[in-house]
Protein backbone atom coordinates (compact mmCIF):
# COMPACT_ATOMS: atom_id res chain seq x y z
CA UNK A 1 0.00 0.00 0.00
CA UNK A 2 1.30 3.24 -1.07
CA UNK A 3 2.02 5.91 1.67
CA UNK A 4 1.32 9.34 1.42
CA UNK A 5 3.97 11.72 0.48
CA UNK A 6 4.39 14.16 3.95
CA UNK A 7 4.93 17.02 1.29
CA UNK A 8 1.84 16.56 -0.53
CA UNK A 9 -0.57 19.65 -0.39
CA UNK A 10 -3.27 18.96 1.74
CA UNK A 11 -6.12 19.71 -0.61
CA UNK A 12 -4.63 18.16 -3.50
CA UNK A 13 -6.60 18.19 -7.43
CA UNK A 14 -6.12 16.06 -9.91
CA UNK A 15 -5.21 17.61 -13.04
CA UNK A 16 -7.77 18.18 -14.84
CA UNK A 17 -10.03 17.06 -12.50
CA UNK A 18 -10.49 19.90 -9.93
CA UNK A 19 -13.60 21.53 -11.21
CA UNK A 20 -15.27 18.65 -10.34
CA UNK A 21 -13.68 17.78 -7.39
CA UNK A 22 -14.65 20.74 -5.74
CA UNK A 23 -17.76 18.75 -4.22
CA UNK A 24 -15.93 16.18 -3.35
CA UNK A 25 -13.31 17.56 -0.73
CA UNK A 26 -14.82 17.09 3.14
CA UNK A 27 -16.86 20.21 3.88
CA UNK A 28 -14.59 20.79 6.88
CA UNK A 29 -11.81 21.28 5.41
CA UNK A 30 -13.27 23.72 2.48
CA UNK A 31 -14.60 25.68 5.34
CA UNK A 32 -11.11 25.80 7.37
CA UNK A 33 -9.37 27.26 4.53
CA UNK A 34 -11.65 29.68 3.70
CA UNK A 35 -11.92 30.69 7.38
CA UNK A 36 -8.24 31.09 7.02
CA UNK A 37 -8.19 33.47 4.17
CA UNK A 38 -10.73 35.44 5.76
CA UNK A 39 -8.49 36.03 8.99
CA UNK A 40 -5.50 36.33 6.23
CA UNK A 41 -7.43 38.94 4.14
CA UNK A 42 -9.02 40.65 7.77
CA UNK A 43 -5.32 40.86 9.19
CA UNK A 44 -3.71 41.55 6.28
CA UNK A 45 -6.67 45.17 5.63
CA UNK A 46 -5.78 46.19 9.08
CA UNK A 47 -2.01 46.21 8.68
CA UNK A 48 -2.24 48.13 5.29
CA UNK A 49 -4.70 50.92 6.54
CA UNK A 50 -2.60 51.40 9.61
CA UNK A 51 1.13 51.30 7.90
CA UNK A 52 0.00 52.87 4.88
CA UNK A 53 -1.94 55.85 6.66
CA UNK A 54 0.55 56.39 9.25
CA UNK A 55 3.48 56.59 6.83
CA UNK A 56 1.62 58.89 4.79
CA UNK A 57 1.40 61.27 7.45
CA UNK A 58 4.91 61.12 9.00
CA UNK A 59 6.25 61.46 5.44
CA UNK A 60 3.86 64.84 4.92
CA UNK A 61 5.27 65.81 8.66
CA UNK A 62 8.91 65.46 7.48
CA UNK A 63 8.27 67.18 4.53
CA UNK A 64 6.99 69.98 6.09
CA UNK A 65 9.20 69.98 9.01
CA UNK A 66 12.02 70.48 5.87
CA UNK A 67 9.92 73.33 4.67
CA UNK A 68 9.51 75.50 7.83
CA UNK A 69 13.37 74.78 8.49
CA UNK A 70 14.27 76.41 4.88
CA UNK A 71 11.56 78.59 4.59
CA UNK A 72 10.53 80.01 8.32
CA UNK A 73 6.69 80.11 9.93
CA UNK A 74 6.23 83.27 7.85
CA UNK A 75 1.95 82.93 7.51
CA UNK A 76 2.33 78.79 8.22
CA UNK A 77 1.39 77.37 11.78
CA UNK A 78 3.50 73.73 12.74
CA UNK A 79 1.70 72.00 10.34
CA UNK A 80 2.47 74.06 7.14
CA UNK A 81 -0.98 75.08 7.31
CA UNK A 82 -2.03 78.88 6.14
CA UNK A 83 -4.62 80.34 8.70
CA UNK A 84 -7.07 80.48 5.71
CA UNK A 85 -6.52 76.87 6.49
CA UNK A 86 -4.57 75.90 2.82
CA UNK A 87 -1.47 73.86 3.18
CA UNK A 88 1.98 75.39 1.72
CA UNK A 89 1.74 74.56 -1.96
CA UNK A 90 5.73 73.71 -1.93
CA UNK A 91 4.87 70.54 0.79
CA UNK A 92 2.10 69.40 -1.31
CA UNK A 93 3.53 69.16 -4.73
CA UNK A 94 6.55 67.70 -2.92
CA UNK A 95 4.56 64.76 -0.80
CA UNK A 96 2.46 64.23 -4.19
CA UNK A 97 5.95 63.11 -6.28
CA UNK A 98 7.28 61.23 -3.36
CA UNK A 99 3.92 59.31 -3.09
CA UNK A 100 3.31 58.79 -7.07
CA UNK A 101 6.73 57.65 -8.11
CA UNK A 102 6.63 55.24 -4.96
CA UNK A 103 3.56 53.79 -6.25
CA UNK A 104 5.28 53.69 -9.71
CA UNK A 105 8.97 51.69 -8.08
CA UNK A 106 6.15 49.31 -5.99
CA UNK A 107 3.63 48.88 -9.35
CA UNK A 108 5.55 48.77 -12.97
CA UNK A 109 8.47 45.65 -11.98
CA UNK A 110 4.98 44.01 -9.68
CA UNK A 111 3.26 43.88 -13.22
CA UNK A 112 6.35 42.34 -14.89
CA UNK A 113 6.94 39.86 -12.93
CA UNK A 114 2.71 39.30 -12.17
CA UNK A 115 1.99 36.81 -15.10
CA UNK A 116 5.31 34.82 -14.86
CA UNK A 117 4.08 34.27 -10.82
CA UNK A 118 0.94 33.47 -11.68
CA UNK A 119 1.80 30.76 -14.35
CA UNK A 120 3.98 29.31 -11.40
CA UNK A 121 1.79 29.31 -9.21
CA UNK A 122 -0.45 27.49 -11.49
CA UNK A 123 1.99 24.67 -12.01
CA UNK A 124 3.52 24.68 -8.58
CA UNK A 125 0.91 25.84 -6.09
CA UNK A 126 -0.18 29.15 -4.57
CA UNK A 127 0.46 29.00 -0.58
CA UNK A 128 4.38 29.86 -1.32
CA UNK A 129 3.53 32.94 -3.62
CA UNK A 130 0.93 34.52 -0.68
CA UNK A 131 3.62 34.10 1.50
CA UNK A 132 6.07 35.75 -0.90
CA UNK A 133 4.38 38.53 -1.48
CA UNK A 134 2.88 39.27 2.11
CA UNK A 135 7.00 38.73 2.94
CA UNK A 136 7.83 41.58 0.47
CA UNK A 137 4.98 43.90 1.54
CA UNK A 138 6.37 43.74 5.38
CA UNK A 139 10.01 44.18 4.38
CA UNK A 140 9.14 47.06 2.07
CA UNK A 141 7.26 48.38 5.08
CA UNK A 142 9.88 48.53 7.35
CA UNK A 143 12.35 49.93 4.86
CA UNK A 144 10.02 53.02 5.01
CA UNK A 145 9.29 52.86 8.55
CA UNK A 146 13.34 52.95 8.96
CA UNK A 147 13.63 55.56 6.42
CA UNK A 148 10.90 58.22 7.94
CA UNK A 149 12.60 56.98 11.51
CA UNK A 150 15.86 58.91 10.52
CA UNK A 151 14.76 61.90 8.00
CA UNK A 152 17.94 63.88 9.16
CA UNK A 153 20.60 60.75 8.02
CA UNK A 154 18.22 58.65 4.69
CA UNK A 155 16.07 61.10 2.02
CA UNK A 156 13.16 60.65 2.18
CA UNK A 157 12.91 59.53 -1.84
CA UNK A 158 14.44 56.53 -0.60
CA UNK A 159 11.38 54.74 -0.06
CA UNK A 160 11.38 55.07 -4.00
CA UNK A 161 14.34 52.24 -3.43
CA UNK A 162 12.50 50.30 -0.21
CA UNK A 163 9.60 50.11 -3.14
CA UNK A 164 11.30 48.26 -4.95
CA UNK A 165 10.67 45.20 -3.16
CA UNK A 166 8.09 43.73 -5.45
CA UNK A 167 10.65 43.69 -8.13
CA UNK A 168 11.03 40.00 -6.53
CA UNK A 169 7.93 39.29 -4.06
CA UNK A 170 4.88 41.03 -6.09
CA UNK A 171 2.66 44.05 -4.48
CA UNK A 172 -0.56 44.14 -2.61
CA UNK A 173 -2.34 43.03 -6.08
CA UNK A 174 -0.30 40.08 -6.07
CA UNK A 175 -1.17 39.16 -2.71
CA UNK A 176 -4.71 39.45 -3.41
CA UNK A 177 -4.87 38.13 -6.68
CA UNK A 178 -3.20 34.03 -5.21
CA UNK A 179 -5.27 34.65 -2.02
CA UNK A 180 -8.40 34.55 -4.11
CA UNK A 181 -6.97 31.96 -6.43
CA UNK A 182 -6.89 29.48 -3.48
CA UNK A 183 -10.48 30.70 -2.43
CA UNK A 184 -11.17 29.57 -5.96
CA UNK A 185 -9.36 26.15 -5.48
CA UNK A 186 -11.56 25.09 -2.20
CA UNK A 187 -14.66 26.87 -3.62
CA UNK A 188 -17.47 25.21 -6.13
CA UNK A 189 -18.87 27.74 -8.87
CA UNK A 190 -22.29 27.63 -7.48
CA UNK A 191 -20.91 29.37 -4.21
CA UNK A 192 -18.16 30.88 -5.34
CA UNK A 193 -19.79 34.45 -5.99
CA UNK A 194 -21.28 34.32 -2.08
CA UNK A 195 -17.72 33.46 -1.14
CA UNK A 196 -15.66 36.03 -3.01
CA UNK A 197 -18.66 38.84 -2.09
CA UNK A 198 -17.77 37.77 1.48
CA UNK A 199 -14.16 37.45 1.36
CA UNK A 200 -14.03 41.26 -0.31
CA UNK A 201 -16.27 42.42 2.58
CA UNK A 202 -14.20 40.86 5.10
CA UNK A 203 -11.44 42.90 3.87
CA UNK A 204 -13.42 46.24 3.66
CA UNK A 205 -14.14 45.82 7.80
CA UNK A 206 -10.36 45.02 8.21
CA UNK A 207 -9.85 48.40 6.44
CA UNK A 208 -12.48 50.29 7.91
CA UNK A 209 -10.93 48.92 11.33
CA UNK A 210 -7.56 49.86 10.45
CA UNK A 211 -8.29 53.35 9.18
CA UNK A 212 -10.23 53.96 12.40
CA UNK A 213 -7.12 52.82 15.05
CA UNK A 214 -5.00 54.98 12.56
CA UNK A 215 -6.36 58.23 13.14
CA UNK A 216 -7.19 57.08 16.60
CA UNK A 217 -3.75 56.43 18.21
CA UNK A 218 -0.08 57.84 17.54
CA UNK A 219 1.32 57.15 14.03
CA UNK A 220 4.63 55.59 15.56
CA UNK A 221 2.30 53.08 17.39
CA UNK A 222 -0.15 52.56 14.29
CA UNK A 223 2.79 51.31 12.03
CA UNK A 224 4.12 49.01 14.46
CA UNK A 225 0.67 47.45 15.28
CA UNK A 226 0.37 47.54 11.01
CA UNK A 227 3.83 45.82 10.74
CA UNK A 228 2.69 42.79 13.79
CA UNK A 229 -0.52 42.21 11.54
CA UNK A 230 1.52 41.65 8.39
CA UNK A 231 3.62 39.63 10.58
CA UNK A 232 0.34 37.85 11.46
CA UNK A 233 -0.84 37.44 7.73
CA UNK A 234 2.28 35.84 7.16
CA UNK A 235 1.62 33.61 9.72
CA UNK A 236 -1.61 32.53 8.40
CA UNK A 237 -0.49 32.20 4.78
CA UNK A 238 2.24 29.55 6.46
CA UNK A 239 -0.11 27.87 8.05
CA UNK A 240 -3.62 27.58 5.15
CA UNK A 241 -3.00 24.37 3.54
CA UNK A 242 -1.89 24.53 -0.23
CA UNK A 243 -4.61 23.41 -2.53
CA UNK A 244 -3.03 23.26 -6.12
CA UNK A 245 -0.04 21.13 -7.27
CA UNK A 246 0.23 20.54 -10.51
CA UNK A 247 -3.56 21.38 -11.01
CA UNK A 248 -4.97 24.71 -13.22
CA UNK A 249 -3.08 25.36 -15.72
CA UNK A 250 -2.55 23.89 -19.13
CA UNK A 251 0.53 24.12 -19.81
CA UNK A 252 2.41 20.74 -21.28
CA UNK A 253 3.83 18.47 -19.23
CA UNK A 254 7.47 18.76 -19.44
CA UNK A 255 7.17 22.05 -19.79
CA UNK A 256 8.10 22.98 -16.39
CA UNK A 257 10.58 20.39 -14.34
CA UNK A 258 11.11 23.15 -11.90
CA UNK A 259 10.53 26.16 -10.12
CA UNK A 260 14.09 27.22 -10.66
CA UNK A 261 14.08 26.47 -14.23
CA UNK A 262 11.09 27.93 -15.09
CA UNK A 263 12.29 31.46 -13.83
CA UNK A 264 15.47 30.92 -15.01
CA UNK A 265 14.31 29.85 -19.02
CA UNK A 266 13.19 33.13 -20.12
CA UNK A 267 11.85 31.70 -23.51
CA UNK A 268 9.23 29.33 -21.75
CA UNK A 269 8.64 32.34 -19.78
CA UNK A 270 8.05 34.51 -23.11
CA UNK A 271 6.02 31.41 -24.65
CA UNK A 272 3.42 30.91 -21.71
CA UNK A 273 3.18 34.85 -21.56
CA UNK A 274 2.30 34.81 -24.90
CA UNK A 275 0.42 31.80 -25.20
CA UNK A 276 -2.14 33.33 -22.40
CA UNK A 277 -1.80 36.66 -23.87
CA UNK A 278 -3.47 35.10 -26.86
CA UNK A 279 -5.94 33.92 -25.26
CA UNK A 280 -7.15 37.03 -23.14
CA UNK A 281 -7.05 38.83 -26.75
CA UNK A 282 -8.24 36.40 -29.14
CA UNK A 283 -9.38 32.89 -28.24
CA UNK A 284 -11.29 34.10 -25.45
CA UNK A 285 -12.23 37.80 -25.65
CA UNK A 286 -14.80 37.72 -22.97
CA UNK A 287 -11.40 37.13 -20.85
CA UNK A 288 -9.91 40.41 -21.69
CA UNK A 289 -13.53 42.23 -22.18
CA UNK A 290 -13.79 41.57 -18.21
CA UNK A 291 -10.18 42.64 -17.31
CA UNK A 292 -11.00 45.87 -19.09
CA UNK A 293 -14.40 46.77 -18.03
CA UNK A 294 -12.50 46.24 -14.89
CA UNK A 295 -10.21 49.06 -15.19
CA UNK A 296 -12.48 51.29 -16.54
CA UNK A 297 -15.16 51.06 -14.35
CA UNK A 298 -13.19 50.48 -10.88
CA UNK A 299 -9.71 52.57 -11.59
CA UNK A 300 -10.33 55.06 -14.06
CA UNK A 301 -13.89 56.51 -13.90
CA UNK A 302 -14.55 56.15 -10.51
CA UNK A 303 -10.85 56.92 -8.74
CA UNK A 304 -10.90 59.97 -10.89
CA UNK A 305 -14.37 60.83 -9.58
CA UNK A 306 -13.25 60.49 -6.09
CA UNK A 307 -10.50 62.46 -6.48
CA UNK A 308 -12.86 65.10 -7.89
CA UNK A 309 -15.08 64.92 -5.42
CA UNK A 310 -13.97 64.94 -1.44
CA UNK A 311 -17.01 62.98 0.09
CA UNK A 312 -16.67 60.24 1.66
CA UNK A 313 -18.53 56.79 0.85
CA UNK A 314 -21.82 55.13 2.64
CA UNK A 315 -22.44 52.54 4.13
CA UNK A 316 -25.40 51.31 1.64
CA UNK A 317 -22.50 49.43 0.05
CA UNK A 318 -23.95 46.65 2.80
CA UNK A 319 -27.28 47.25 1.55
CA UNK A 320 -26.17 46.45 -2.07
CA UNK A 321 -24.03 43.52 -1.11
CA UNK A 322 -26.61 42.08 0.94
CA UNK A 323 -29.12 42.72 -2.15
CA UNK A 324 -26.38 40.81 -4.52
CA UNK A 325 -26.38 37.88 -2.37
CA UNK A 326 -30.27 37.74 -2.29
CA UNK A 327 -29.79 37.38 -6.06
CA UNK A 328 -27.19 34.78 -6.22
CA UNK A 329 -29.96 31.73 -5.81
CA UNK A 330 -32.20 33.00 -8.48
CA UNK A 331 -29.36 32.04 -11.38
CA UNK A 332 -28.53 28.53 -11.74
CA UNK A 333 -25.68 29.27 -14.33
CA UNK A 334 -22.71 30.85 -12.16
CA UNK A 335 -21.91 32.32 -15.22
CA UNK A 336 -24.96 34.24 -16.13
CA UNK A 337 -25.50 34.73 -12.03
CA UNK A 338 -22.05 36.87 -11.79
CA UNK A 339 -22.34 38.89 -15.20
CA UNK A 340 -25.75 39.87 -14.22
CA UNK A 341 -24.82 40.80 -10.66
CA UNK A 342 -22.07 42.66 -12.34
CA UNK A 343 -24.41 44.96 -15.05
CA UNK A 344 -26.40 45.55 -12.10
CA UNK A 345 -23.59 47.08 -10.41
CA UNK A 346 -22.91 49.37 -13.27
CA UNK A 347 -26.89 50.31 -13.51
CA UNK A 348 -26.58 51.14 -10.14
CA UNK A 349 -23.33 53.20 -9.93
CA UNK A 350 -24.48 55.03 -13.05
CA UNK A 351 -26.99 57.22 -11.56
CA UNK A 352 -24.56 58.00 -8.76
CA UNK A 353 -21.68 59.33 -11.42
CA UNK A 354 -24.57 61.51 -13.35
CA UNK A 355 -25.50 63.01 -9.74
CA UNK A 356 -22.09 63.91 -9.19
CA UNK A 357 -21.37 65.78 -12.76
CA UNK A 358 -24.64 67.68 -12.34
CA UNK A 359 -24.04 68.33 -8.51
CA UNK A 360 -22.84 72.12 -9.14
CA UNK A 361 -20.05 71.69 -6.48
CA UNK A 362 -21.08 72.88 -2.77
CA UNK A 363 -24.47 74.08 -4.45
CA UNK A 364 -26.04 70.43 -3.88
CA UNK A 365 -23.55 68.64 -1.57
CA UNK A 366 -26.68 66.45 -0.82
CA UNK A 367 -26.56 65.04 -4.03
CA UNK A 368 -23.07 64.45 -4.62
CA UNK A 369 -23.57 62.56 -1.47
CA UNK A 370 -25.89 60.54 -2.80
CA UNK A 371 -23.95 59.99 -6.01
CA UNK A 372 -21.05 58.94 -3.81
CA UNK A 373 -23.36 56.35 -1.73
CA UNK A 374 -24.35 54.95 -5.12
CA UNK A 375 -20.99 54.95 -7.05
CA UNK A 376 -19.26 53.05 -3.80
CA UNK A 377 -21.45 49.93 -5.14
CA UNK A 378 -18.34 49.60 -7.69
CA UNK A 379 -15.92 48.29 -4.24
CA UNK A 380 -18.07 44.89 -5.00
CA UNK A 381 -16.25 44.63 -8.90
CA UNK A 382 -12.95 43.08 -8.04
CA UNK A 383 -15.05 39.80 -5.85
CA UNK A 384 -17.85 39.48 -8.95
CA UNK A 385 -15.19 39.79 -11.51
CA UNK A 386 -12.69 37.51 -10.07
CA UNK A 387 -15.90 34.55 -10.35
CA UNK A 388 -16.41 35.53 -14.00
CA UNK A 389 -12.76 34.92 -15.07
CA UNK A 390 -12.65 31.55 -13.48
CA UNK A 391 -16.19 30.89 -15.08
CA UNK A 392 -15.21 32.04 -18.40
CA UNK A 393 -11.57 30.45 -18.51
CA UNK A 394 -13.53 26.90 -17.18
CA UNK A 395 -11.09 26.80 -14.19
CA UNK A 396 -8.09 27.00 -16.16
CA UNK A 397 -5.10 29.03 -15.57
CA UNK A 398 -6.67 30.76 -12.85
CA UNK A 399 -3.45 32.11 -11.13
CA UNK A 400 -1.93 33.76 -14.45
CA UNK A 401 -5.13 35.12 -15.22
CA UNK A 402 -5.82 36.43 -11.65
CA UNK A 403 -2.26 38.03 -11.92
CA UNK A 404 -3.76 39.50 -15.08
CA UNK A 405 -6.61 40.96 -13.01
CA UNK A 406 -3.88 42.65 -10.74
CA UNK A 407 -1.65 43.88 -13.91
CA UNK A 408 -5.32 45.72 -15.01
CA UNK A 409 -5.72 47.03 -11.42
CA UNK A 410 -2.30 48.76 -11.54
CA UNK A 411 -2.69 50.15 -14.55
CA UNK A 412 -5.78 51.58 -13.76
CA UNK A 413 -4.05 53.19 -10.43
CA UNK A 414 -1.11 54.72 -12.39
CA UNK A 415 -3.20 56.49 -14.92
CA UNK A 416 -5.63 57.22 -12.49
CA UNK A 417 -3.68 60.25 -11.15
CA UNK A 418 -2.56 62.10 -14.29
CA UNK A 419 -5.57 61.88 -15.50
CA UNK A 420 -7.30 63.28 -12.30
CA UNK A 421 -5.46 65.68 -12.91
CA UNK A 422 -6.29 66.81 -16.33
CA UNK A 423 -9.61 66.15 -15.90
CA UNK A 424 -9.67 68.36 -13.41
CA UNK A 425 -8.03 71.23 -15.15
CA UNK A 426 -10.92 70.61 -17.65
CA UNK A 427 -13.86 71.31 -15.11
CA UNK A 428 -16.96 70.35 -15.98
CA UNK A 429 -15.54 69.03 -19.49
CA UNK A 430 -13.63 66.81 -17.45
CA UNK A 431 -15.96 65.05 -15.22
CA UNK A 432 -18.19 64.23 -17.90
CA UNK A 433 -15.32 62.44 -19.24
CA UNK A 434 -14.93 60.67 -16.30
CA UNK A 435 -18.70 59.30 -16.41
CA UNK A 436 -17.90 58.69 -20.29
CA UNK A 437 -14.99 56.46 -19.47
CA UNK A 438 -17.13 54.70 -16.62
CA UNK A 439 -20.41 54.35 -18.96
CA UNK A 440 -17.71 52.30 -21.52
CA UNK A 441 -17.15 49.49 -18.59
CA UNK A 442 -20.85 48.88 -18.40
CA UNK A 443 -21.30 48.88 -22.37
CA UNK A 444 -18.63 46.48 -22.02
CA UNK A 445 -20.15 44.35 -19.80
CA UNK A 446 -23.41 44.49 -22.09
CA UNK A 447 -21.77 42.95 -24.35
CA UNK A 448 -20.39 39.89 -22.90
CA UNK A 449 -23.21 37.03 -23.09
CA UNK A 450 -22.92 33.59 -21.81
CA UNK A 451 -24.52 31.74 -25.24
CA UNK A 452 -21.11 33.23 -27.07
CA UNK A 453 -18.74 31.23 -24.54
CA UNK A 454 -17.89 27.79 -25.24
CA UNK A 455 -18.28 28.24 -29.23
CA UNK A 456 -21.30 29.75 -28.90
CA UNK A 457 -23.06 27.48 -26.43
CA UNK A 458 -25.71 28.56 -24.55
CA UNK A 459 -25.34 28.54 -20.80
CA UNK A 460 -28.50 28.75 -18.26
Amino acid sequence: MEQPEEHRPFLELEQGDEVDQKNDKPQRSRVVVTLLLALQLFAFSIGRSLTVLSLKLRQKDIICEKFLSANGHDGYDQTCKRPTGGTAPEVDVEFGVVEYWGMIFALLPAMVVALPYGLTADQHGRKKFVVLSAGGILVNAVLEAIICMFPGFLPLRLIWLASLVTSFSGSELAFCAFTFAVAADVTSEKRMSMVFLLLGAVAMIGGFLGTYLSVSIDYSIAILLGLVMYSITICVAAFTPDTLAGGSSTLKNGLLNSEISYLIDIRKVLHEVARVARLVCRDNKQIGAILLALLFAAHLGVKTELSLNPFPQSSLFWTILILLLGLIPCYKSPLSKDLWMARIIALISLPGALLLVFSGGSVLPFNMLIGMVLISATNLYPAIMRGLLVHLSEGKDIGALYALFGVAQSVGIIIQKPLSALLYLLGGIGQIISVVIFVLSGVILFCVWPRRVNNGAAEG
